[in-house]
């Protein structure tokens, strides 16, 4: 197969050219590796403690929110540790200590913006420092334009603006670059339900080439399309119950995209991650969805989904405290 692949932010947008069995439902290991943890829970640099968003860089480098250790770790292509490169002072609300870091992107710069869930913030690192900024956020837990209620995913545009899994206000709130306060551009104002005006704990965001929000609706099972300029969503993955059948999710928690409009799903609960064609009424199963397990071919309770330049796909495996890379079929 023969791909182009184009950034229009740090989350991968694939354009596909020729698309045929991009992903089989991998019974074989040998396509699989651990990429970073792998050597148990703890908080040496060999370690992870619950990984939660991840993003691959052009180098391969694959950078990791270690989540219980509130720190972020990059780790480089055959590496045996990890690097902390933001956090890792203990959980704090410092500008070099993080509090339960959650997602991650890059802006075109290299420039790292980590959701800092406990500290209800996001922190922007300018390449090659160790000491955030925060960029949104960090007024204190609570409802108003300035603050952010436990956050958790990120996504971000080609001018610098972000775009934030306001989860336990139950909104998307976009922070255009430089501004002190942000706009709801999903959901509605801390009323959590399940119509197509409405969130229930979205926890992961990510924007297509048109600028349309793709949203991981967790607790309501779903992943729900926001058309740019519009304050109704479309349902394009799940039912909105949830369930182990290809038509269901079960509390997903991160959602990507190619410019082809399939969606990818880290389906957290039933511990597998999805692909759904654009139109399908049902998804398929990239790798897990066998049971929860170690072996390198199931997963236990995945939490974010990337892909590299080659199309391989990375997924960070919470419970089992690791991040695997799955290499592209052919």
């Amino acid at each position: 197969m023969n791909y182009l692949f184009e950034l229009i932010s740090s989350k991968p947008i694939l354009i596909v050219i020729l698309l045929s069995n991009f992903f089989q439902v991998l019974s074989q290991t040998s396509e699989i590796a651990i990429v970073a943890g792998g050597n148990g829970r703890g908080d040496l640099l060999n370690q992870l403690d619950y990984p939660s968003g991840i993003v691959v860089m052009s180098n391969g480098d694959v950078l990791v929110a270690d989540l219980l250790n509130s720190r972020v770790q990059k780790w480089s292509p055959n590496a045996k540790v990890g690097v902390t490169i933001a956090g890792g002072n203990g959980s704090g609300n410092g500008a070099n200590q993080l509090n339960f870091p959650r997602g991650l992107v890059i802006d075109q710069d290299d420039n790292l913006f980590v959701v800092d869930s406990r500290n209800h913030r996001v922190q922007k690192y300018l390449k090659g420092t160790n000491v955030g900024i925060t960029v949104a956020g960090g007024n204190g837990q609570g409802l108003s334009s300035t603050q952010l209620s436990l956050p958790m995913g990120i996504d971000i545009n080609e001018n610098g603006d972000i775009f934030i899994a306001d989860t336990h206000n139950h909104r998307i709130q976009k922070w255009a670059k430089g501004a002190t306060s942000g706009i709801t551009v999903a959901g509605n104002r801390n009323k959590p339900g399940s119509g197509d005006k409405y969130l229930r704990f979205p926890v992961d965001v990510t924007l297509d080439l048109k600028g349309s929000l793709y949203i991981a609706d967790r607790d309501n099972h779903r992943i729900q399309k926001w058309s740019s300029g519009y304050n109704v969503s479309t349902l394009v993955a799940g039912t909105g119950s949830k369930g182990a059948k290809f038509k269901q999710l079960n509390y997903p928690e991160s959602v990507t995209i190619d410019a082809l409009g399939n969606i990818y799903v880290s389906d957290t609960r039933n511990h597998r991650i999805q692909k759904w064609s654009l139109g399908s009424k049902e998804g398929v199963s990239l790798i897990g969805g066998n049971g929860s397990g170690n072996v390198l071919n199931k997963l236990n309770f995945p939490r974010d989904i990337a892909f590299d330049k080659d199309q391989n796909l990375y997924v960070s495996d919470g419970d089992n405290y690791r991040v695997l890379k799955i290499n592209k079929q052919d």
